[in-house]
């Protein structure tokens, strides 16, 4: 039975809430999620057979689909992750397993990586953290234009659409079957992804439950952004493909989907790799190190066999350094990043180098009024984004950035960082 529940920004949501005729009590809850276009319905098929293995199962119609709230005025990621998250309180559900296709992989990725304690595995199928290719608003526009709705018949409907699931999902009438989406809405769905190369990387990076990624075998998730999906995180992710499905993973081969899901959820917790000990280690040694003695302790974890984790960790602690001590003196900083730049060594990592400029650059902008409108539209999207959320930033830089920042995020942050200081000054008048 579909039930509806109404999100905080008067979106309705459809969904269907299944508890399995012998509920295993180890067995996880899996909610699923459909891509852009899609519904519920997809999904009968994986539904029954998780429900045969013990899991409670939850599926819904995303927010611009089906039965929910057909044109909401939000429809980024953002908005639809609030409503994974407002769904999993609702039903008050434990940590869950995320199973999302497509433009749903995408919410379960970022909700995942947003809320680590709702989500106990990911499973993306066509999905992953690349932004989209440019002309996609266009091509979803052009698709659902070529509709010949209403569909006169379902057989004809099958053989449009290439699946009878998405006949299923048409709204029958008696002239025929009409789409259950709005053009102009899937449309603004697709323009409202991420167009950044950076994509969704660094949420991808921010994960820590075990991750499945499924690709079909004709799909359009390209096997190098799945080899690079692996290397940001080998410990925890794997990787498979289907035989003899395309981007409808689900729909063209039920069975195998059903298997490599079955394996991923009740496969055992591999134990601790010793990088992860050893990165804790060192998060922990430089947060409590003695300003004298962190040089020779960065110069130490840099020589560790995993590089790329040894830098990791050095940059998580020249992050928190940085933002305890940006507004300090201009001796006092200089001191600080000379003893860092030495500890680096006569051939330092770049990327380390690049984030003791970025902070050198938040630390002139706190201290000083001068700023320099070339050099900050050239900034990476890190610097920029943290430059919205630091204090003492000049309101010149907010208002720069809220009209050139490099991505819509920036640009919102830096609007509402200007308002509140807009309104902060007012109320001090």
């Amino acid at each position: 039975m579909t039930a509806y529940l109404t999100t905080p920004d008067g979106t309705r949501l459809a969904y269907r809430d299944h508890t399995p005729p012998h509920p295993d009590l180890t067995a996880p809850p899996v909610v699923l999620l459909h891509g852009l276009a899609g519904h519920l319905g997809e999904w009968d098929d994986l539904t029954a057979r998780l429900l045969t293995d013990g899991h409670r199962v939850v599926r819904y119609d995303a927010r611009g689909h089906g039965d929910s709230t057909r044109t909401p005025a939000d429809v980024t990621r953002r908005a639809a992750v609030r409503d994974a998250v407002s769904l999993l309180t609702h039903l008050s559900l434990p940590p869950a397993v995320l199973l999302g296709q497509s433009l749903g992989g995408l919410t379960a990725l970022l909700t995942a990586a947003a809320h680590p304690s709702r989500v106990a595995s990911l499973i993306l199928v066509e999905a992953g953290p690349a932004g989209r290719m440019p002309d996609l608003p266009a091509r979803i526009a052009h698709w659902l234009d070529s509709w010949p709705t209403p569909f006169p018949s379902r057989a004809e409907a099958t053989a449009f659409l290439g699946h009878d699931k998405w006949a299923d999902g048409l709204d029958w009438r008696p002239d025929g079957g009409h789409a259950r989406v709005d053009r102009d809405t899937m449309t603004a769905t697709a323009q409202a992804l991420s167009p950044s190369p950076d994509g969704y990387w660094e949420q991808w990076s921010r994960i820590t439950c075990p991750t499945l990624v499924i690709r079909g075998e004709r799909g359009m998730l390209r096997q190098e952004e799945a080899e690079r999906m692996h290397a940001h995180r080998p410990a925890d992710t794997t990787l498979t493909t289907v035989p003899n499905a395309a981007h409808d993973v689900h729909l063209d081969n039920p069975t195998a989907l059903y298997e490599a899901t079955r394996t991923h959820i009740r496969r055992p917790p591999a134990p601790e790799p010793a990088e992860h000990a050893r990165y804790a280690e060192y998060i922990r040694a430089l947060a409590e190190t003695s300003p004298s003695e962190e040089p020779a302790l960065i110069r130490r974890i840099l020589t560790d066999p995993d590089r790329q984790m040894a830098i990791a960790a050095v940059i998580r602690h020249l992050d928190r350094r940085g933002e305890a001590l940006h507004a300090s003196p201009s001796a006092d900083w200089q001191n600080w990043t000379d003893a860092v730049r030495q500890a680096l060594g006569p051939t330092p990592p770049p990327f380390l180098l690049t984030r003791l400029s970025e902070w050198t650059h938040i630390h002139t902008l706190t201290t000083s009024d001068t700023w320099d409108p070339a050099t900050l539209s050239t900034a990476s999207d890190w610097l920029q984004r943290r430059l919205t959320e630091t204090p003492g930033i000049p309101a010149a830089v907010l208002t720069y950035l809220a009209e050139h920042g490099r991505t819509r995020r920036v640009r919102a942050a830096a609007g509402r960082g200007r308002a509140h200081r807009d309104r902060r000054s007012h109320r001090l008048r």
